[in-house]
């Protein structure tokens, strides 16, 4: 899209916008290009004003607003609304002058805001969903792409410390070979942003195949992983241009991974805390005793020497 979206106050919706700008129609760009140079456009607005400013039909703004992944016309403009009231000094984002106090606020703001976002608008039916297939599983499989490795290697932590069979494999072959084996009983968890990392849609078309459920975290509901993902849960897109953004993804990423491992351990007990404990007990294996007071190099174990 050739304009840019000026308004930090409707991060999400310019996210959204520049997320599924190649799959919109002439009409919708034409639509996208009013509302993100338009600060105002919602403000005393019905949706009959607003498609006649836009010169357009209210149908194609409810068409719209769903291609960006929001329910209706009304769902999107109460986000955007929603966004102007959270962020009164246009969004929240890093300036040049900001000094420590400024930003460290500015961060644990936004990010927080972020947090509220995702899980309040997370459907919970789809959580009840990925909270069941979770519980039921033999084994779970998590895979993500780029910084979606790291929380996708996190994510396993948090399930095996509950009890649960839980793995991460980042070689793509051995992924491969990993998915095509999973079974009835097995559940795949991809996290990927824009839902079209490679490792994460042959992995999810793999698993469908072999009959596992599979499940996607992201912030684009219409991608090809989505295609292949039999519950899905969102996380706010955002605009680009916010430094800020580059962490709260991963933060919201883990909010739901948390959010899932919490539902599991509830429905599988009281069995998930005996299994909770075994487990912290088991950590405890790789700390030193609460007595050792130092550490000297001569105590670890060298090779002889030639």
């Amino acid at each position: 899209m050739s304009k840019k979206a000026n308004l930090q106050m409707f991060s999400e919706l310019a996210g959204r916008i520049e997320m599924y700008q190649e799959k919109l129609s002439a009409t919708e760009r034409q639509i996208a290009d009013y509302l993100i140079t338009h600060d105002d456009c919602f403000e005393q607005r019905t949706i009959y004003d607003l498609a006649a400013e836009v010169g357009t039909s209210p149908a194609a703004l409810v068409r719209f607003s769903k291609r960006l992944g929001f329910t209706g016309f009304a769902d999107m403009k109460f986000h955007a609304l929603q966004r102007r009231m959270s962020f009164p000094q246009n969004d929240i984002g890093i300036r040049s002058g900001d000094n420590i106090n400024v930003f460290k606020q500015k961060a644990v703001q936004y990010t927080t805001n972020s947090l509220l976002e995702c899980i309040l608008d997370t459907d919970n039916r789809a959580f009840e969903q990925a909270i069941e297939a979770i519980s039921r599983a033999d084994l779970l499989l998590f895979v993500g792409n780029g910084s979606a490795s790291g929380i996708a290697r996190t994510a396993m932590g948090l399930f095996l410390s509950i009890g649960m069979r839980a793995m991460q494999v980042e070689d793509s072959m051995l992924l491969t070979r990993t998915a095509a084996q999973m079974t009835d009983r097995d559940v795949l968890i991809t996290i990927s942003y824009n839902g079209y990392s490679k490792i994460c849609a042959d992995a999810a078309m793999l698993t469908k195949e072999a009959g596992a459920t599979t499940i996607l975290i992201t912030s684009c509901k219409d991608s090809l992983v989505g295609s292949y993902s039999d519950i899905i849960l969102c996380t706010p897109a955002r605009n680009t241009d916010n430094v800020l953004n580059i962490s709260t993804t991963d933060i919201c990423q883990l909010a739901i991974l948390q959010t899932l491992q919490i539902g599991v351990w509830l429905s599988k007990q009281p069995q998930s805390g005996r299994d909770s404990s075994r487990m912290s007990q088991l950590n405890q294996l790789q700390n030193y005793d609460t007595r050792q007071k130092s550490l000297q190099v001569s105590r670890i174990k060298q090779a002889p020497a030639p």
